[in-house]
């Protein structure tokens, strides 16, 4: 054999060898996989002409101002609110906005030091534009997932209180029975934005309404499983608009860090991406919710194994013959196609 032949064998061994660690690190990080069955994917799921329209503007109505009960942020009552009421799937539903527009600051102890809020917004127009969100969101999740965000023991009703987020935009409060409550930063919207945080919160509640197991698996794992809570969260919010979805992934595919574990990943994933690409079905391409049934399929089976892991039981399903080991192999060269790529 000659030097050349020779240099090439070893080439080649070291190549498969490469590639044979690689695989294993990525078998080592894939969550465990449960026994199951493919749930009800289909049974939320509408064809694109049963699409329904999303609000794109309200007229709104006058500010409920002086609400009683408002609820109390460190020592400040949100004193006016808003409500906005309208029907999704033949069934009344209702937001209400709790905010005060007194400019007054308080004063919290974060982790031993003093952080001055200012939980007050600037008219009651920015308190209706915060509920209309809410309302197209809610209206275009429904159309996709064929289910209403969490709002048990609730009135049909979820509440927005407009605060000052302490490291935060948006948070959708753990729901249980008679507590659906999602809080908003109030400098924010004050400052003009706010229109992709409150339809990435009502994605979470979304997200709760799949309560046979896979929400209570979401909730004692969190942070850990934030690849799906906050990944699939970013996904929805994708979804709602035409501008949002102009957008929202932009800069995805360059950021992607390939050096830390697919599962430690949040908002912004580009891997979550890639899956409902890849193995949804639903929906014309120009659609802002293009092939979100994937996502659809994988809440469902969720809720019937409890651990979002069932992705080992929804990508075959979905994708004759195709593994999760196969996808997430495919998913690399992809990515680093697409980014490398020169497309101008």
């Amino acid at each position: 054999m000659s030097t050349q032949a020779k240099r090439i064998k070893v080439l080649a061994a070291l190549a498969a060898l490469v590639l044979a660690v690689l695989l294993i690190g990525f078998l080592i990080n894939l969550p465990a996989a449960s026994a199951g069955r493919l749930g009800p994917m289909a049974a939320g799921a509408i064809d694109n002409a049963g699409q329904a329209t999303v609000t794109d503007q309200v007229e709104p109505a006058a500010p409920d101002a002086a609400c009683a009960g408002g609820p109390t942020i460190d020592g400040i009552l949100l004193d006016e609110c808003y409500i906005n009421n309208f029907t999704v799937g033949g069934t009344a539903k209702s937001i209400r906005v709790w905010y005060t527009k007194n400019p007054v600051t308080a004063t919290r102890m974060v982790n031993g030091n003093p952080v001055v809020l200012s939980h007050w917004i600037n008219t009651d127009a920015q308190a209706q534009q915060v509920a209309q969100w809410g309302q197209q969101a809610w209206e275009r999740y429904f159309a996709i997932f064929g289910r209403h965000p969490y709002d048990t023991g609730c009135g049909n009703r979820i509440n927005i209180q407009m605060e000052d987020g302490v490291g935060w935009s948006g948070i959708a409060y753990w729901a249980s029975p008679g507590s659906c409550r999602i809080g908003i930063d109030s400098p924010m919207v004050r400052g003009g934005g706010g229109q992709w945080v409150v339809y990435h919160e009502f994605q979470h509640y979304l997200q709760y309404s799949f309560n046979a197991g896979c929400y209570a698996y979401l909730q004692a794992n969190y942070p850990s499983d934030s690849v799906y809570v906050e990944g699939y969260a970013d996904l929805a919010a994708d979804s709602v608009t035409t501008t949002l979805d102009a957008t929202g992934y932009g800069n995805s595919v360059a950021g992607y860090d390939p050096t830390t574990s697919l599962m430690n990943k949040a908002y912004g994933d580009v891997y979550n991406k890639y899956y409902i690409e890849q193995v949804g079905s639903m929906y014309n391409v120009t659609d802002p919710w293009h092939h979100l049934d994937a996502l659809l399929a994988h809440y469902a089976e969720c809720d019937v194994e409890d651990n979002p892991s069932a992705l080992d039981t929804v990508i075959p399903a979905l994708k004759s013959a195709l593994t999760q080991v196969q996808f997430i192999l495919n998913f690399f060269p992809a990515n680093t196609t697409n980014h490398s790529a020169n497309l101008t």
